[in-house]
């Protein structure tokens, strides 16, 4: 979603180019000064036909915005006219995106955990807001004696263990975060209009909101999803145009493929790139809230991602994997060298 953006290096490359070759040839205070004359001269000529036009009873065109010069020096003249170019989905950078210094606090939260916090942060929170709920951790051998969980369940006392929330962390070798969690509330009982007003006075006006099964709603009262779009620094995204989705035209398209809101350590490139028709789905922090769209509404499920976050930690796993294979593989060698073989 880039559009072309004019600098001042590009309007002053050429004058200072023309600067350049003219010192070599004259003294650069007679050059300033022809130039500033001729400058001079070009715009009254340009004004004088102006006046002309008029006087002939035809409108004078509109004239582009001018740039100011600097102090002492001629004018630059007027600020082409760009037109935008169409949108088109951005490339994958990948460990070339720059690094974003994640604040949880200028991120949006659920029931107070916030993406980027540290497990025993949220784990905390969770307690609090469960308190007789089962965490049941979910370990993964990292190898060489590191610890790590890739997320937790949080699950009721009752006889079925149903799930209230899923946490997600992000793989070392980097500090652990939450990256993703998922929440599930039941027998709310409350009505519609006062959930829309509740979750539009927590959140902000929703960036987007679909029907069922992800159609458009006919109209409020058919609202059965809600998106609200964030970037890493917490502030508001809004929607690019409906090229960015080439499957369902609609957000609906970040969030269709993830059926599995169980917790989740990405650690390859299989499990962040889940839009691969809509990379800028892959790009966001978003909340999506979804629940059926009745008088009363007794269930809701909520997930929050961050999956740039997911993105980088990734590729930082991927490499740490990929420089310890290379020492082991140099250890090994050079463990064959001190090898006396027998015949």
């Amino acid at each position: 979603m880039c559009h072309p953006r004019i600098s001042w290096a590009t309007l002053l490359l050429p004058a200072l180019f023309a600067v350049s070759v003219s010192a070599q040839i004259q003294n650069p205070i007679t050059a300033a000064k022809e130039a500033y004359k001729k400058a001079r001269q070009q715009q009254q000529a340009q004004q004088q036909q102006a006046r002309g036009q008029q006087t002939q009873g035809q409108q004078t065109p509109a004239q582009p915005p001018q740039v100011q010069p600097a102090e002492g020096g001629p004018p630059l003249g007027p600020v082409p006219q760009v037109a935008a170019e169409p949108w088109t989905p951005p490339a994958d950078k990948g460990t070339d995106s720059a690094p974003v210094a994640l604040d949880p606090s200028k991120m949006p939260d659920m029931v107070g955990v916030r993406l980027g916090m540290t497990p025993l942060e949220a784990l905390q929170i969770l307690r609090r807001q469960y308190p007789r709920d089962r965490f049941q951790e979910m370990p993964v051998s990292m190898g060489l004696s590191m610890k790590a969980d890739y997320g937790f369940n949080i699950l009721s006392p009752d006889a079925l263990g149903t799930p209230d929330a899923y946490l997600s962390f992000t793989a070392p070798p980097n500090k652990q975060l939450v990256w993703r969690i998922n929440r599930f509330t039941r027998n709310m009982h409350v009505n519609y209009d006062t959930l829309l007003a509740a979750l539009r006075q927590k959140y902000g006006k929703e960036t987007a909101s679909l029907g069922n099964g992800g159609h458009p709603a006919a109209d409020e009262s058919q609202i059965a999803e809600l998106f609200w779009i964030f970037d890493e620094r917490g502030r508001r995204v809004s929607l690019p145009p409906k090229a960015a989705f080439p499957g369902f035209g609609t957000i609906w398209e970040c969030f269709s493929e993830q059926s599995n809101p169980q917790p989740i350590m990405p650690v390859s490139d299989s499990d962040v790139n889940k839009h691969p028709r809509a990379p800028w789905c892959d790009s966001i922090v978003a909340i999506h809230i979804s629940f059926n769209p009745a008088p009363i509404v007794e269930t809701s499920v909520t997930e929050m991602v961050d999956w740039p976050l997911a993105r980088r930690t990734a590729q930082a796993y991927v490499a740490w994997q990929s420089d310890l294979a290379q020492k082991a593989g140099k250890a090994d060698l050079e463990k064959s060298k001190q090898a006396k073989p027998s015949f």
